[in-house]
């Protein structure tokens, strides 16, 4: 393998790992919103299974957040973009947690008032920063 080959494979490595830094900060920020929506559901007086929903929900990322300690271990050993795919694997797990259970409350039948507040905190998902449209991320 040649010497440029080698700086183009360690160029297209550092761009991997800069977009994965980049998409795992959105997530970081965006999952603080779904935890108060659901948070905010799970103390209200709704339908059995709108408070189960979010309860759930909640339990699983706080059990996920002891995984953090994770995060602490990668930064220790210093292994680069590996640390990056499990902080970023963890986010995107937590997030996904958090959208099904708001679209399972946005989607069900039950109280007007805790349906908009679901589909709310969804629909702010979609609006990119500023610098998530220059970095080209949806």
């Amino acid at each position: 393998m040649t010497s440029d080959e080698l700086n183009e494979q360690l160029r297209l490595l550092n761009e991997k790992g800069q977009q994965l830094q980049h998409e795992t900060e959105m997530l970081t920020r965006r999952l603080p919103i779904a935890r108060t929506a659901l948070e905010t559901i799970s103390k209200g007086e709704w339908a059995p299974e709108i408070l189960k929903s979010a309860r759930v929900a909640l339990d699983t990322l706080d059990t996920l957040d002891g995984l953090d300690v994770l995060k602490i271990f990668y930064r220790k050993m210093s292994v680069g973009n590996l640390q990056l795919r499990c902080e970023h694997s963890l986010a995107e797990r937590k997030m996904a947690i958090a959208r099904t259970a708001l679209e399972r409350i946005a989607n069900g039948e039950t109280d007007p008032g805790v349906r908009e507040l679901a589909r709310e905190t969804l629909d702010g998902f979609s609006v990119l920063s500023d610098g998530e449209k220059f970095m080209g991320f949806s």
